[in-house]
């Protein structure tokens, strides 16, 4: 027994031992201010920056960051960037290199702040410096009208030279309105008896006064005198006296063919009011056919001493109840020894007007009709 109570006592011995020299494990480390404890011992710090920043670690103060060797230092792509800056690099910054704010332009034209923080060229938002004007979204010098080298100004004839200087040019660059260019040069645009260049001359109707300053012929334009009728394509002024025949004449129209123009009348039809007459083509004693169509015959109606008027084409009163038409004109050609006759009808435009003129124009011939 003794043997027993001996061993247990040297395994109580044992057990206390251990449990004397046993570590308990270590926690979380604690950051400690450096202080003088009641004993006056110094316990040691974590290294921080000046700003109290921990090493490796970022300021509160963006971009910088606290660097193992406790030095503050910018670090934009690791600590971001305040409100309002952009990254640059490691910096942040909130202007350009001239100090322009972000998105805004610069002092200096046509230059802007983009949010990149670059200088670019935006004529379009910032506009151009005096003797410039925009060309794309830069800046080109200009004349002081603003026109650029090269080019013709608003101002006719000046030109922009490439010095930028403001010179005469009609050649290549026209003339004012009023003037016209002569030998070289901008003149008064005017006719020689005072007419403007496009307009019609009161003196001399109707004459026209052209871009060379010559007086010509223009009936489209100016008309005709009071006493000459204008043709219905008013390329033409006809004087109804210089080929005038009365009805019944015989009157040459081609070689030796002849024409009259006979029994003419005013005709009430259920279509209109017609003018019927007689046409005669005498070319007994022609030695060649002689071609006349509907087309080459025309009516025109005026008043009395006007130059202007209705014309009307031949037309004939086809399938009208009341009219018939008898002995019509055989349009084709009249050959050799012979004579054509036949009846024409023209269909008038209002009811028949006996105080209005009725003639016939055959080629600037004119007869004046009696119905």
């Amino acid at each position: 027994m003794k043997y027993i109570a001996l061993l247990l006592g040297i395994m109580l011995l044992l057990y206390g031992c251990l449990d004397y020299f046993r570590v308990a494990p270590a926690g979380p480390p604690q950051l400690v201010n450096e202080t003088s404890g009641g004993g006056g011992g110094v316990t040691a710090t974590q290294p921080r920056c000046p700003d109290g920043t921990p090493i490796n670690s970022c300021s509160s103060a963006k971009p910088m960051y606290c660097s193992a060797s406790q030095t503050l230092e910018q670090r934009a792509s690791l600590c971001g960037c305040p409100v309002g800056f952009i990254m640059q690099g490691e910096a942040c910054i909130s202007q350009c290199t001239d100090g322009t704010s972000l998105d805004r332009c610069s002092s200096t034209k046509p230059k802007f702040c983009n949010s990149y923080g670059q200088l670019v060229d935006k004529a379009s938002m910032c506009g151009c410096p005096g003797l410039s004007v925009r060309s794309g979204e830069a800046c080109a010098p200009a004349c002081t009208d603003g026109t650029l080298p090269g080019a013709c100004s608003a101002a006719k004839p000046s030109y922009c030279s490439e010095s930028l200087s403001l010179v005469p040019n009609p050649s290549e660059c026209g003339c004012p309105e009023g003037q016209v260019l002569q030998s070289g040069q901008c003149k008064a645009a005017k006719c020689i008896d005072g007419t403007p260049v496009g307009a019609c001359s009161t003196h001399m109707l109707p004459t026209y006064c052209d871009e060379s300053l010559t007086l010509v012929r223009n009936p489209r334009e100016c008309g005709c005198l009071s006493d000459e009728i204008l043709t219905e394509d008013h390329s033409q002024c006809l004087d109804p006296d210089a080929l005038s025949y009365d009805e019944g004449d015989k009157f040459k129209v081609f070689g030796d063919a002849y024409m009259r123009i006979n029994e003419a009348e005013w005709v009430e039809c259920s279509t209109g009011d017609y003018i019927r007459m007689q046409l005669q083509i005498d070319n007994s004693e022609g030695d060649r056919p002689y071609g006349i169509s509907e087309s080459d015959l025309r009516l025109f109606i005026r008043p009395r001493s006007s130059s202007s008027g209705d014309w009307v084409d031949v037309e004939y009163p086809s399938h009208d109840g009341e009219c018939v038409e008898e002995d019509k004109f055989a349009w084709t050609y009249t050959m050799e020894g012979d004579i054509n006759t036949g009846m024409v009808w023209f269909l008038l435009p209002s009811l028949y007007d006996s105080n209005l003129e009725y003639s016939v124009y055959y080629e600037g011939i004119r007869v004046e009709l009696d119905p």
